[in-house]
């Protein structure tokens, strides 16, 4: 175990595995970092000098690495007292495509949970996107079944089995119109040009690839893609149904641009 600077009482310690999603600066000396936690969810904690040259800890909590860390009990915000490094991921700083998924991820998870409430079925699918993420793998196809399976275990999962006007059952593909975003799932040819809300078109083939990516485990896609316009077409109309959901615009900042350099207020 990686010792910190200060010995706590461990009546008020404790310990959780978790990975870091984003972290900012605190003062001159530490920072504030975004845990999500397998068993606690969310959780903002203060790394104390985590900004010093010669720490370290903070090398272990780098953002995108699996940690057991240890905790002690604050007045506003736990403060991390130590780290072990159990998970790394070096595939996916290594590509820029493959970080911006991982990213994208993040923003996800951040808009659509709470603190301190566990997810550990999320927690695992979070997990087992960073390591699908490698050389051989298409990147929208991982965001995408990634997306797809969060929304399912959150509640969400968009209805691709039958259209939500009439209830026709949707075999090949071949029947379906758009994905209507409020509805929150499908609608066919026959009542897509006459049904109300936000509808993004869809081709048999990206109906098929939908279905295809809300079942399969992620570590089971290798080599799984399609044409770079239906790829396109499915990512959009996968964002547009999340940020109905998250009630805000999920845009992944950049590579350089996605931690910022300031607490947020």
């Amino acid at each position: 175990m990686t010792h910190g600077e200060a010995n706590v009482d461990s009546a008020r310690s404790y310990t959780v595995q978790g990975i870091v999603l984003r972290h900012y600066v605190l003062g001159e000396n530490d920072k504030i970092l975004v845990l999500f936690t397998r068993d606690q969810g969310l959780k903002r904690v203060v790394g104390k000098g985590m900004r010093k040259a010669n720490t370290r800890i903070g090398g272990r909590l780098e953002p995108l690495r699996e940690n057991q860390i240890q905790l002690a009990k604050g007045r506003s915000m736990d403060v991390v007292v130590q780290a072990e490094g159990t998970q790394r991921f070096p595939a996916v700083m290594e590509d820029l495509d493959r970080l911006a998924v991982a990213i994208a991820a993040a923003e996800v998870l951040m808009a659509f949970l709470e603190e301190d409430d566990p997810a550990p079925e999320i927690y695992d699918l979070y997990v087992s996107l960073l390591a699908a993420l490698v050389p051989g793998t298409e990147p929208q196809v991982l965001t995408a079944a990634f997306e797809l399976q969060v929304l399912d275990l959150l509640g969400y999962r968009p209805e691709l089995d039958a259209c939500l006007a009439c209830e026709r059952a949707i075999e090949t593909g071949d029947e379906a119109y758009a994905l209507n975003i409020e509805a929150g799932g499908v609608i066919c040819d026959r009542c897509g040009p006459t049904t109300a809300g936000r509808q993004i078109r869809m081709s048999a083939g990206g109906w098929r690839l939908l279905r295809q990516l809300q079942e399969t485990p992620l570590d089971a896609l290798a080599g799984v893609t399609d044409e770079p316009r239906r790829l396109a077409g499915m990512r959009r109309a996968l964002r547009e149904y999340l940020g109905f959901r998250a009630e805000k615009d999920l845009k992944a900042q950049g590579m350089f641009e996605w931690i910022p350099t300031t607490a947020p207020a």
